[in-house]
């Protein structure tokens, strides 16, 4: 009986642990993007401050979006003309 309860134990100790070391990866993976994005908006201040022009990446950001948002959402079986905007 004893070693029973230890085994159970043991596989309920390890099952939290897995579980926790899935956690501890998630959060990594999530701090890693967070990172990516924090370096591309220091990037883009750094640019600012030496008075560069953002122009050409507001524009290539906008061409994005309304690129992604048009064939998201516009109905491909009509023309630009008929679209209900």
């Amino acid at each position: 009986e004893h070693s029973l309860i230890t085994k159970s134990i043991e596989r309920a100790q390890k099952k939290v642990e897995d579980h926790n070391y899935n956690i501890r990866k998630y959060v990594l993976e999530y701090d890693d993007v967070m990172n990516q994005q924090r370096e591309v908006l220091y990037e883009q201040r750094r640019r600012i401050l030496r008075n560069e022009s953002l122009r050409d990446t507001i524009n290539e950001m906008i061409d994005k979006l309304v690129t992604e948002s048009v064939d998201a959402y516009a109905d491909e079986k009509l023309y630009p003309e008929e679209w209900d905007y």
